[in-house]
């Protein structure tokens, strides 16, 4: 569901955040054109390379942006940071308000509705149509603790991209040298890490990377970045660990659980 930019900017002109549809730089129309390049430039400046050849979503809720607006901050992203402004997939309310009350769908939508009346309900539908839905279905969308979680069921080899920023990434299997698994939440990887993981993509720095093995070419947890030595390379023991930010750089530890 697309969430409206209006209401979502805490004192910024923008908003970075990551939806099923992928990336939504939701911006505050009201806003001047330089308030919104300031606003980028900040939310950007952290976020490095990783977002580099990915597309965005420039959401403007049901505010008008002109078009050489438009074209600025369109052209802010892609020089600066690599990112292609796409269209919007899912139309604003204004949009649809103008489709809902068209003539011809108010056409469409007799027609549809008298072919309903005359058709005779099956002994089956109607069973369906009268049952009520029960206490799990009602429950199910409202349950605390869920986030949005990708899983991949396989190993990811040299110059492969997993990338989610809408959520975590599960991986079942390896991140062999030259993979990359980019998630705006945890990376959380069932097997050996060996190429590189960014957990909180967006900058989250309470994400986490957790492994069955950590021997990654590089770490990166929301804007900070970590090498391992190289004499630790084919040294470490073969066990779970956990990457976090503690003390303003990143850690790994032995993981015994959340």
């Amino acid at each position: 569901m697309k969430d409206s930019a209006r209401g979502v900017f805490e004192g910024q002109a923008v908003q970075l955040k990551g939806f099923r549809d992928g990336l939504r730089l939701m911006v505050d129309g009201s806003a001047s054109i330089e308030e919104i390049e300031s606003s980028i430039r900040k939310r950007m400046s952290n976020l490095g390379d990783s977002l580099a050849g990915t597309s965005i979503v420039l959401d403007t809720g049901n505010q008008h942006l002109s078009d050489p607006d438009l074209e600025r901050i369109s052209k802010l992203i892609y020089e600066a940071y690599g990112l292609e402004i796409i269209p919007d997939p899912i139309p604003t309310e204004t949009e649809q308000a103008k489709e809902l009350f068209s003539p011809e769908r108010s056409e469409k939508k007799q027609a549809d509705a008298k072919e309903i009346i005359d058709r005779p309900i099956p002994v089956q539908e109607q069973v369906v149509l009268g049952t009520k839905p029960s206490s799990v279905d009602m429950q199910k969308h409202d349950l605390p603790g869920r986030e949005a979680t990708c899983i991949i069921r396989h190993s990811l080899r040299s110059g492969q991209v997993e990338r989610f920023f809408e959520g975590n990434i599960v991986l079942f299997g390896d991140v062999n040298p030259g993979a990359e698994v980019i998630a705006g939440g945890d990376v959380v990887i069932l097997g050996r890490l060996r190429g590189l993981a960014h957990a909180g993509a967006l900058g989250n720095v309470e994400s986490v990377i957790v492994a069955m093995n950590l021997t990654p070419t590089q770490l990166r947890i929301g804007h900070l970045i970590t090498r391992p030595p190289k004499n630790n390379f084919g040294k470490r023991k073969m066990q779970p660990e956990i990457a976090c930010i503690e003390n303003g750089s990143i850690s790994v530890k032995t993981f015994d659980g959340f």
